[in-house]
């Protein structure tokens, strides 16, 4: 790989710092922006010392004119600009009913607007690049730093979770804007880091959430990012890379303890797995939820109209039923059944049956013909 000119905005947090290393490590020449002069000219002396090629912007990328100073001084430098890597995250707790319009302006205005600037004025910077020689142009790349909460949220960091989650849709329109300039853009999704991330958490409450059972460092979310700005992921943009621990998972789906639980409340209404009615088998692979009081969820099931033999049958009254239903019309058939599982599982269930309903989420039919 080519050396390339990379800007780093939020160069003075860990997980800034740990791009700075990564990149610098490879061969490439990195401007280092942000608003902590000390650190920063610390680690410009830490780079080149060890045969990098480093330069260091004062800038905060909130203001139009600081993110203009960083591409000038990149330009200058370098004589282009390759890859940005925005890391720069403000976070502040504070909760909702509290939260002041001057909280969140500065939140939004820190991590969401000015991510917006410095994607664009990068952006500007590689389509004149292309424009000025379409084959010689490199392939920019755009990496943006982003949190889970982009996705998740807590009640206290209201103005931080609607900061990342615009930055995760504007890094989307951001990769489509560009696409025909064959510039990428991408994001990291962090979870529990080492770092300033966790200044307001307790190390073992922070490690608790993590599927993986630790905190991950900022060294592992450099490799993330180096890896979606690097030529090994050429036909990856628009996308996220959550280095997280597996926390998002965690987030998103029910654990098996909890299933089990769940089969243990409601009894025998979770051991249906096959209702044979009349040659229709109708596998339901069932992990019930309280919808409401008294309310069973069926996630899925699947009709098909194969004979199969096992264990397990729907009521005599109820086929019969069913069977008309069918003869008449899909909908009638698919009533029918919903009345009769409603009926058989509030039965056997041990909640009151008084307003017992069963909800469908998905209903896949398919119905094919034996001779």
């Amino acid at each position: 790989m080519p050396e390339r000119a990379v800007v780093i905005m939020g160069a003075g947090s860990s997980i800034g710092a740990a791009c700075a290393r990564r990149f610098s490590a490879a061969g490439e020449r990195v401007v280092l922006a942000d608003r902590d002069e000390k650190y920063c000219r610390d680690l410009v002396e830490e780079l080149t010392a060890k045969g990098g090629k480093a330069v260091f912007v004062s800038a905060d990328s909130s203001v139009r004119l600081d993110v203009h100073n960083v591409i000038a001084e990149a330009l200058e430098a370098y004589g282009r600009v390759d890859v940005l890597v925005n890391a720069v995250m403000e976070i502040e707790n504070c909760e909702f009913l509290e939260t002041t319009e001057e909280q969140f302006d500065r939140i939004i205005a820190a991590n969401l607007r000015g991510a917006f600037m410095v994607n664009q004025a990068v952006a500007k910077h590689f389509v004149r690049q292309y424009e000025n020689d379409p084959d010689e142009a490199p392939d920019g790349a755009i990496v943006n730093i982003m949190s889970v909460e982009a996705v998740t949220a807590t009640a206290e960091r209201t103005a931080f979770a609607a900061s990342q989650g615009g930055l995760n849709q504007l890094t989307k329109a951001v990769s489509l804007a560009l696409s025909k300039y064959g510039v990428r853009a991408n994001s990291v999704g962090i979870g529990a880091i080492k770092g300033e991330f966790l200044k307001d958490y307790e190390p073992k409450s922070a490690r608790n959430t993590v599927p993986l059972n630790r905190i991950g460092d900022p060294e592992e979310v450099a490799e993330a990012v180096f890896f979606l700005a690097s030529p090994a992921s050429s036909y990856i943009t628009g996308q996220t890379l959550y280095v997280d621990g597996g926390r998002l998972v965690r987030a998103q789906r029910p654990t098996m303890s909890n299933a089990t639980a769940k089969r243990e409340r409601y009894g025998r209404a979770c051991a249906m797995p096959w209702l044979f009615l009349f040659g229709v088998v109708i596998r339901t692979d069932v992990i019930p939820a309280q919808i409401g009081e008294n309310f069973i969820e069926i996630d899925l099931f699947e009709v098909s109209g194969s004979s199969a033999t096992g264990a397990g049958a729907g009521s005599a009254g109820a086929s019969v039923g069913l069977v008309s239903a069918a003869g008449r019309s899909f909908a009638a058939f698919a009533a029918a059944l919903r009345t009769t599982l409603s009926r058989s599982i509030c039965e056997q269930s041990p909640r009151p049956t008084g307003s017992c309903g069963v909800i469908f989420e998905e209903f896949q039919w398919e119905r094919s013909r034996t001779d």
